[in-house]
C-alpha cells in the first residue's frame, strides 16, 4: 500500500482494535509506513506508540 492515509488509518484500527484484533505490533509497522510516506500524523503516532 502506497497511500499514506490508508496506512495510518490501518494504524489506528489496529492500536484501537476497530473490527480488527488489537495488535501494536502492526499498528506501528502501519504508522511508519505512514511516517514513510510523508504523513506527518503517521510520524507523530508511531513516536507515540513507540514510547
Amino acid at each position: 500500500m502506497n497511500f499514506s492515509g490508508g496506512c495510518s488509518q490501518l494504524g489506528f484500527m489496529y492500536e484501537k482494535g476497530k473490527d480488527v484484533r488489537k495488535s501494536n505490533t502492526k499498528a506501528l509497522k502501519y504508522y511508519s509506513k505512514a511516517c514513510d510516506l510523508e504523513l506527518a500524523l503517521g510520524c507523530k503516532n508511531y513516536a507515540r506508540l513507540k514510547k
